[in-house]
């Protein structure tokens, strides 16, 4: 081999050489690939420092299904301040028409005050939520194939809620496009002992009634049945009238089967949820570890440097209260434009609803009723609808006996006040700040709001 020969190859080894420890050099300065906690590691065996058992007894009929009901809660509610952690293993079975799809499961692990993490897996990918105490991450990994392009990777963070219920109440807007991929009803019931307002949990999501049914046996242990109804009217992805909605007129007393969520509580010991249902869907909730010491790196936030990252304006403590009330601009039924801000120096309700919502028409005469004591302190109620069907509206309303100022959302905006179902009520101060909010159909909404608006109005 000749002088250059030799000279030639020595620079080809050498470039070569360089090449390899750039791609070295570059691999180790990039951050880590982003990660989703297995959902074996979260599955595994958690010692636990106690383990809580109870002298409970299955309950005693008293002939008041409701009382009976509550009865049950309160006991999940003197229980719940004593778990500080948890970890729950879950399996979501379709039902119905769903009956042949493969089933879903999810972990979640949890530590009081605000820190959580949800792992779960359906057929499309996997999702991932966590909470760490001071900042929160979703990340969803999903291949829906190559006729759908929005598969990918995709991510949102920011400040995580203060709280435990904090964390329940706004954890159901934390989804991310495509929807197979939105948090599930039947997951987040798994938190109902660890809150610490049990039957204010079922109120926000829209459980308003809650009636004891009995005694069931349940994979060899005796349960409570608990059946709640007056579900929220949840809002579509694209709000406005449209062929998926309900007939018209909706039946204020109505309890249709799909508006029912039955619960199935531990009836000895520890009151632990063990199955779930709502439409097609049943959940059965396993192996739980209460109080259990959970290993460092739990709820360590995934990470994101290789995901796509989704805009998300999450409220300050996981709470809409205090903040400035967003613009809106508003079309009464007579065509007349305003905006919102038009109502300043007066105390609005403001209160979202639909003809269709069966609970909506349950709750704007309660609202009304309350609104109509205070009509001589400058306090406004203000009915905001998506829909444009001003005779529709004014049927309804006429039905209902109410005189009410109706309004139509002209630029579909209710999402600025983080609504996502239907009825959700929110009370504005003089000064345009939000001062309260009510999701659902409650049962406490009648004091509550009398007690607020009192409080706003007081010279």
């Amino acid at each position: 081999m000749g002088t250059g020969a030799k000279r030639g190859l020595i620079a080809g080894v050498v470039c070569l050489a360089l090449v390899i420890c750039g791609a070295i050099l570059l691999n180790l300065s990039r951050p880590p690939a982003a990660t989703l906690m297995p959902l074996g590691q979260l599955s595994g065996d958690l010692p636990a420092q106690s383990t809580l058992e109870t002298d409970r007894q299955p309950l005693q009929p008293s002939g008041d299904a409701q009382a009976d009901a509550q009865a049950l809660l309160d006991a999940v509610q003197e229980f719940s301040s004593q778990v500080t952690s948890f970890r729950v293993r879950q399996t979501r079975h379709y039902t119905g028409t769903f009956s042949t799809n493969a089933p879903i499961r999810s972990v979640i692990v949890g530590e009081k005050p605000n820190r959580l993490v949800l792992r779960y897996e359906n057929w499309a990918g996997a999702l991932a939520f966590v909470a760490d105490g001071g900042t929160f991450c979703v990340c969803s990994e999903i291949d829906l194939g190559p006729s759908l392009p929005d598969s990918q990777k995709r991510y949102l963070a920011g400040d995580g809620p203060d709280s435990m219920d904090a964390i329940l109440r706004h954890v159901g807007r934390l989804s991310i496009s495509p929807p197979t991929h939105a948090f599930p009803e039947l997951e987040m019931m798994a938190l109902l002992p660890f809150t610490d307002d049990v039957t204010g949990f079922l109120g926000s999501r829209g459980w308003g009634t809650v009636r004891w049914i009995g005694t069931e046996d349940i994979d060899g242990r005796t349960a409570e049945h608990l059946v709640c109804t007056g579900r929220v009217c949840r809002l579509k992805a694209e709000a406005g009238p449209g062929p998926s909605e309900p007939a018209e007129p909706a039946d204020p007393d109505s309890e249709p089967e799909e508006s029912k969520l039955h619960l199935w509580i531990d009836a000895e010991g520890p009151p632990l949820l063990r199955k779930a249902s709502l439409n097609d869907f049943m959940m059965t909730y396993a192996d739980w570890a209460l109080n259990p010491v959970l290993p460092p790196g739990t709820f360590q936030l995934p990470a994101t440097h290789d995901y796509q990252q989704i805009a998300f304006d999450f409220p300050e403590g996981g709470s809409w209260v205090g903040r400035r009330a967003p613009e809106l601009a508003l079309a009464t039924l007579d065509g007349e434009r305003h905006q919102l801000s038009d109502a300043r120096g007066n105390v609005v309700v403001l209160s979202f609803w639909a003809t269709w919502c069966g609970p909506c028409l349950k709750e704007l005469p309660i609202v009304s009723g309350i609104v109509e004591r205070f009509a001589d302190r400058d306090v406004r109620l203000l009915a905001v609808t998506q829909e444009t069907d001003v005779e529709k509206i004014h049927g309804t309303l006429q039905r209902l006996n109410l005189e009410i100022e109706a309004a139509i959302d002209i630029d579909q905006q209710s999402s600025s006040f983080g609504v996502v179902g239907i009825p959700h009520l929110v009370v504005i101060d003089r000064q345009g700040e939000i001062r309260a909010v009510h999701v659902g159909l409650t049962s406490g909404l009648e004091e509550e709001l009398r007690e607020e608006l009192e409080r706003l109005t007081q010279k």
